[in-house]
């Protein structure tokens, strides 16, 4: 007691012994902080400690931990100052309303109080200020997320830096809902917005949440590729034209980065009555003709994978009112696991499981992209067990998409993979091809040649909207954003998470031999334990015995 007296103020180091150093500020972040050119201000607004429920009344001190261990680190350079308020409902309040035009907004947490559940509205916002700059913010700080403050944190600094806002550009074309004639001249006479099925909404939301300003191109002679845009991001691009392919390898060829994410086939399903059958149909892959002018093509096979997972399908059926599901298991299915993700490769360090549904393969030439001076990068693959199928056209089975003999091969296969380099002028020096017949004349041809990223993978599907919220997925999708824009230097900062240690898939051998152990192993070593202890006994009574008749 004495001695926690004397040191309680004292600023004594702290040890790390976690793996990856999970609590040791970041090289890359000390090297950014020491960097600037003025201290940053940063502001965390928070609700008292006695007005947070049970749950968050450790949040201020966290979050505060992190902050002064940022600052002892940078020197002089980030300052730090907590703010309580407390969430007044009252909107006429003017301190209330400046916050809010700012972005500190209070929110509403689950809260236990009197063995009651009810809601609680409490701030947990960092305000970040620096320079001249406008001002950034973090919102709803809670304790799922501290794991990512130094990275949220770093990263929004880090953009503060730049005189304008990195652009990324995406082309992901949006599904249109086809109505009958005389319902769309309906509601364009009632002035309503024609539906539309944007299948990365959430995905363009994200890089604008990130700190970016994310423009959605088309790809014409009106929505061509921004100059000034940091990447391009293509998803599901479909067919494209010679002269949008063009556009691809201009932006490439000067110094972009270009990220595909495209898959061989659509899957649909059917109920028949010997069971659910999985109807594939093919996607155009227009992208490929440029690609293999690099050494990467996406296959044209259908890829299967024992390492897959259950998805549920509504059946159209009601109990009441809930909707009833069927699970549902077919090899396309695919989840690439830890051991099957690359973790020497800034971008998939320490990622959790990606979900690939209905991805493709990969198709690596290393020779043709050796040739370029490409230098290639396999970022993950299929499993071991996994084999890939020619389409024929016929529904697929739980009996059919077994492994055959007729399978083009087995074995771990590319599933994304990064090329670096200076990528050549896949039209020969040709001047661009017209955007339309009707044109005079196409294009410039291509000029400014600086080494660039090509990142392929082979499934659109994991960054739509019904997959982007799975772990794996939205923070592979944050690492490409961030590591092909800004460097891959800062997503170092992200892999600092506690590593996933999920069990692996067992073989049917190595199950007989758990369900042994548990089942027949234990009780079998009590009944061995028993008949040594009635052995030892009896033969002590024979010597008891056998002394007793002596006498």
């Amino acid at each position: 007691m004495l001695f926690n007296w004397l040191a309680h103020d004292l600023p004594l180091p702290r040890l790390d012994l976690t793996e990856g150093k999970l609590y040791t500020v970041s090289d890359v972040s000390l090297g950014i902080l020491k960097s600037l050119k003025a201290p940053v201000q940063i502001k965390l607004y928070i609700s008292p400690v006695d007005k947070m429920p049970t749950s968050l009344k450790t949040l201020e001190r966290e979050v505060m931990d992190k902050l002064e261990e940022l600052r002892e680190a940078s020197g002089s350079k980030l300052k730090y100052q907590v703010i309580h308020l407390e969430a007044i409902t009252d909107e006429k309040e003017s301190a209330e309303k400046k916050l809010k035009d700012r972005g500190v907004i209070p929110f509403q947490v689950e809260s236990v109080q009197k063995d009651e559940v009810g809601l609680k509205l409490i701030y947990s916002t960092l305000l970040i200020e620096y320079k001249e700059k406008p001002s950034d913010i973090i919102p709803r700080i809670m304790p799922q997320t501290l794991y990512d403050l130094e990275y949220q944190l770093i990263s929004r600094v880090h953009k503060m830096t730049f005189d304008e806002k990195p652009e990324v550009a995406i082309f992901a074309p949006v599904k249109r809902t086809e109505l009958p004639a005389d319902l769309r001249s309906t509601t364009q006479a009632a002035g309503q917005q024609e539906e539309v099925e944007d299948d990365f909404h959430t995905a363009t939301l994200l890089v604008r949440n990130n700190g970016y300003r994310a423009t959605r191109v088309a790809l014409t002679k009106e929505s061509s590729v921004p100059d000034k845009a940091s990447a391009l991001l293509l998803l599901n691009p479909g067919p494209l034209t010679d002269r949008q392919r063009f556009e691809i390898n201009r932006y490439l060829r000067a110094g972009g980065s270009v990220v595909v994410g495209a898959e061989g086939f659509e899957y649909t399903f059917r109920r028949e009555e010997t069971g659910i059958q999985a109807v594939p149909e093919k996607k155009a892959l227009g992208i490929n003709a440029l690609l293999e002018k690099f050494g990467v093509k996406i296959a044209e096979d259908m890829l299967m994978d024992e390492s897959s997972q259950v998805i549920s399908l509504a059946t159209g059926q009601t109990v009441g009112p809930f909707a009833m599901e069927m699970p549902v298991l077919f090899p396309n299915q695919i989840v690439v696991r830890e051991d099957q993700i690359n973790r020497s490769a800034s971008l998939t360090n320490r990622l959790p499981a990606i979900f690939y549904l209905w991805g493709s393969a990969l198709e690596v030439a290393e020779a043709t992209a050796a040739g370029l001076g490409l230098h290639q990068t396999v970022l993950f693959t299929s499993s071991p067990k996994s084999w890939r199928m020619p389409f024929t056209g016929e529904n697929l089975t739980p009996q059919n998409t077994k492994p055959a003999p007729g399978s083009v091969s087995t074995g771990r296969f590319p599933l994304a993979v990064l090329l670096e380099g200076q990528f050549p002028d896949a039209f020969g020096g040709a001047p661009a091809p017209k955007w339309a017949e009707a044109d005079a004349e196409g294009g410039p041809k291509m000029e400014n040649a600086k080494p660039g990223k090509l990142l392929v993978v082979g499934s659109s599907k994991a960054f739509s909207e019904e997959l982007i919220q799975n772990a794996g997925n939205i923070n592979f999708y944050a690492n490409i954003v961030d590591g092909l824009t800004l460097g891959q230097d800062l997503v170092r900062i992200r892999s600092k998470v506690a590593p996933v240690r999920d069990i692996r898939k067992l073989s049917p051998a190595e199950k007989l031999w758990y369900k042994f152990f548990t089942m027949a192993l234990v009780p079998a070593v009590f009944l061995v334990f028993a008949w040594a202890r009635s052995f030892f006994r009896r033969k002590e009574k024979e010597i008891y015995l056998a002394s007793r008749i002596g006498k």
